[in-house]
C-alpha cells in the first residue's frame, strides 16, 4: 500500500545542489516578532550573520601593508563600497581586482602581484563598515529550520530590512535512500495501522507516512555525517532534532487510528 511517495518526502528537503558553500547578503525583510523562514533547510549554528547598513558616509584610514596585506576593519564590509588610493587626495586611485583584492567579510585587504601598489606601501582606503545585529539580544535564529526571530527591545525595527550571511547544512538525498525510507515508512504504517487496507487514501495517514520517511532518512544522514573523516557534530545533531520531530508528528497523527488499551481489571476480595 502505497501512502507516500519519493515526491512526497523530496519537497520537505533542500534542493540536491546548493546554491554556494555560503550564501551572502540574503534580504529579509521583518515584518512580525514572529519566526520567518529564510532558508528552506537547515543552517550551521556558526555562521549566522545578521547586518544592515547604517550609514552611506565611508570610513577614511590610513594603512601600512605589511607583506602585501592589512586589516583595516573588525566589522564586515559592504561589497563594492571600498576605494584603496595612494593617498588622501586620491593622487592614485588603484584597481580592485587589478592591484588589490579585498575580504569583505573579514576586512583586509592583499595586494596584487603585479600590482603597481609596494608590499610595504602606505595607502589610504575608504570603506563602508556593515552594522551587526547580536543574537540573544536583537534577534533569534532556528537552525534546524532557516527561520529567524526578531526580538522585542532588540534594535531591529519592524519592517526593516535586514541581510544575512549563513552556511546551510547541506546533504544531497539519492532516490536510492529515498526510496527506500518510503518503503519501509509504507510498510510500517500497513502493518502497524493499516492491516486490511481500509483507508488508503486517508490524508492523516498519507501524512503520517511522509513524516516516518523523513524520520528515517534524517537518522540514515546522522549516521552518514558521523562516520565522516570531517564529521561535524554540530551538523548531526540538527538532524536529530529534525528527526525527533518527525517522529513526533507521525506518533500525533497516528494515534487517532490506535484504539485504546484497556487495563486489566482489578482484583476483587471475594
Amino acid at each position: 500500500m502505497s501512502y507516500t511517495t519519493i515526491e512526497k518526502i523530496r519537497s520537505y528537503l533542500a534542493p540536491s545542489t546548493a546554491v554556494a558553500e555560503r550564501i551572502y547578503d540574503l534580504l529579509l525583510t521583518i515584518r512580525s516578532n514572529e519566526y520567518i523562514t529564510f532558508f528552506g533547510g537547515a543552517v550551521d549554528s556558526d555562521s549566522i550573520r545578521v547586518k544592515s547598513l547604517q550609514t552611506n558616509d565611508p570610513v577614511r584610514k590610513e594603512i601600512q601593508f605589511v607583506d602585501g596585506s592589512v586589516s583595516f576593519s573588525t566589522t564586515e564590509i559592504v561589497r563594492g563600497s571600498v576605494v584603496v588610493a595612494s593617498d588622501s587626495s586620491l593622487g592614485t586611485i588603484y584597481v580592485e581586482n587589478d592591484d588589490y583584492i579585498i575580504d569583505y567579510e573579514n576586512g583586509t585587504v592583499t595586494v596584487k602581484s603585479a600590482s603597481s601598489i609596494g608590499a610595504t606601501a602606505t595607502c589610504t582606503i575608504w570603506y563602508c563598515p556593515y552594522h551587526l545585529y547580536q543574537v540573544g539580544n536583537d534577534y533569534q535564529i532556528d537552525f534546524s529550520y532557516g527561520k529567524i526571530k526578531a526580538l522585542s527591545g532588540g534594535t531591529i525595527a519592524l519592517n526593516e530590512s535586514v541581510l544575512i550571511d549563513f552556511t546551510p547544512c547541506f546533504e544531497t538525498f539519492d532516490d536510492s535512500l529515498l526510496g527506500y525510507a518510503v518503503t519501509l515508512a509504507n510498510s510500517l504504517i500497513e502493518r502497524q495501522i493499516d492491516p486490511d487496507q481500509e483507508f488508503e487514501n486517508d490524508p492523516a495517514l498519507e501524512s503520517a507516512a511522509t513524516y516516518s520517511a523523513l524520520e528515517i532518512v534524517c537518522r540514515a544522514v546522522v549516521s552518514r555525517e558521523l562516520v565522516r573523516s570531517n564529521a561535524n557534530d554540530k551538523t548531526a545533531s540538527i538532524w536529530i532534532k529534525l528527526a525527533d520531530h518527525y517522529q513526533k508528528r507521525t506518533n500525533e497523527l497516528i494515534r487517532s487510528f490506535v484504539p485504546p488499551t484497556n487495563s486489566p481489571a482489578a482484583p476483587k476480595l471475594t
